[in-house]
Protein backbone atom coordinates (compact mmCIF):
# COMPACT_ATOMS: atom_id res chain seq x y z
CA UNK A 1 0.00 0.00 0.00
CA UNK A 2 1.32 3.39 -1.09
CA UNK A 3 -0.01 5.91 1.44
CA UNK A 4 1.16 8.99 -0.06
CA UNK A 5 -0.59 8.08 -3.34
CA UNK A 6 -3.90 7.24 -0.99
CA UNK A 7 -3.49 11.20 0.76
CA UNK A 8 -3.24 12.06 -2.91
CA UNK A 9 -6.47 10.40 -4.13
CA UNK A 10 -8.48 11.46 -0.20
CA UNK A 11 -7.46 14.53 -1.21
CA UNK A 12 -8.59 14.74 -4.64
CA UNK A 13 -12.26 13.16 -4.11
CA UNK A 14 -12.62 15.86 -1.19
CA UNK A 15 -11.91 18.82 -4.17
CA UNK A 16 -12.45 18.07 -7.80
CA UNK A 17 -13.12 14.62 -7.59
CA UNK A 18 -12.05 11.44 -9.18
CA UNK A 19 -12.13 9.49 -11.85
CA UNK A 20 -13.38 5.70 -12.48
CA UNK A 21 -10.15 4.39 -12.17
CA UNK A 22 -8.83 6.68 -9.33
CA UNK A 23 -12.01 6.19 -7.57
CA UNK A 24 -11.56 2.21 -7.64
CA UNK A 25 -7.96 2.45 -6.90
CA UNK A 26 -8.96 4.49 -3.64
CA UNK A 27 -11.17 2.28 -2.81
CA UNK A 28 -8.68 -1.19 -3.14
CA UNK A 29 -6.70 0.86 -0.81
CA UNK A 30 -9.57 1.24 1.57
CA UNK A 31 -10.19 -2.36 1.10
CA UNK A 32 -6.44 -3.22 1.53
CA UNK A 33 -6.69 -1.35 4.50
CA UNK A 34 -9.80 -2.45 6.17
CA UNK A 35 -8.37 -6.14 5.42
CA UNK A 36 -11.54 -7.00 3.42
CA UNK A 37 -11.96 -8.40 -0.17
CA UNK A 38 -12.52 -5.48 -3.13
CA UNK A 39 -14.59 -5.65 -5.77
CA UNK A 40 -15.36 -2.99 -7.72
CA UNK A 41 -18.18 -0.92 -9.79
CA UNK A 42 -17.72 -3.42 -12.34
CA UNK A 43 -17.83 -6.58 -10.26
CA UNK A 44 -20.86 -5.33 -8.38
CA UNK A 45 -22.73 -4.28 -11.18
CA UNK A 46 -22.37 -7.72 -12.89
CA UNK A 47 -23.32 -9.52 -10.18
CA UNK A 48 -26.52 -7.52 -9.41
CA UNK A 49 -26.98 -8.23 -13.24
CA UNK A 50 -27.00 -12.15 -12.76
CA UNK A 51 -29.05 -11.78 -8.97
CA UNK A 52 -31.74 -10.14 -12.18
CA UNK A 53 -31.70 -12.39 -14.28
CA UNK A 54 -31.65 -15.53 -12.13
CA UNK A 55 -34.95 -13.71 -10.35
CA UNK A 56 -36.51 -13.59 -13.50
CA UNK A 57 -36.02 -17.41 -14.84
CA UNK A 58 -36.78 -17.80 -11.62
CA UNK A 59 -40.35 -16.21 -12.19
CA UNK A 60 -40.69 -17.22 -15.68
CA UNK A 61 -40.39 -20.65 -14.54
CA UNK A 62 -43.10 -20.46 -11.77
CA UNK A 63 -45.58 -18.69 -14.36
CA UNK A 64 -44.94 -22.05 -16.51
CA UNK A 65 -45.79 -24.71 -13.61
CA UNK A 66 -48.33 -22.51 -12.02
CA UNK A 67 -51.35 -24.53 -10.56
CA UNK A 68 -54.84 -23.51 -10.20
CA UNK A 69 -57.45 -24.42 -8.22
CA UNK A 70 -58.94 -27.52 -7.90
CA UNK A 71 -55.12 -28.87 -8.64
CA UNK A 72 -55.51 -28.07 -12.58
CA UNK A 73 -52.80 -25.68 -14.30
CA UNK A 74 -52.89 -22.84 -16.00
CA UNK A 75 -53.91 -23.62 -19.70
CA UNK A 76 -54.46 -20.98 -22.67
CA UNK A 77 -58.34 -23.28 -22.57
CA UNK A 78 -60.42 -20.41 -23.06
CA UNK A 79 -59.73 -18.05 -26.04
CA UNK A 80 -63.21 -16.90 -26.67
CA UNK A 81 -64.40 -15.63 -23.73
CA UNK A 82 -68.38 -14.71 -23.56
CA UNK A 83 -69.96 -13.07 -20.71
CA UNK A 84 -73.96 -13.74 -19.57
CA UNK A 85 -76.60 -11.20 -17.95
CA UNK A 86 -77.87 -11.67 -14.68
CA UNK A 87 -80.61 -14.43 -14.95
CA UNK A 88 -79.05 -15.66 -18.24
CA UNK A 89 -77.80 -19.15 -18.27
CA UNK A 90 -74.99 -21.05 -20.30
CA UNK A 91 -76.10 -23.52 -23.20
CA UNK A 92 -73.80 -25.05 -25.28
CA UNK A 93 -74.10 -24.87 -29.02
CA UNK A 94 -76.32 -27.65 -29.37
CA UNK A 95 -78.40 -27.50 -27.34
CA UNK A 96 -79.33 -23.84 -28.45
CA UNK A 97 -80.16 -25.15 -31.76
CA UNK A 98 -82.34 -27.69 -30.32
CA UNK A 99 -84.10 -25.26 -28.50
CA UNK A 100 -85.03 -23.04 -31.39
Amino acid sequence: MDALRMKQLEKKAAGVGLSDAEAVELGRFYAEVAGKPYSGVEEERARQAEEARALRLRDERRRKRRIWPFGMRERKLYTKARSLEIGQTATLPEDAEEAA
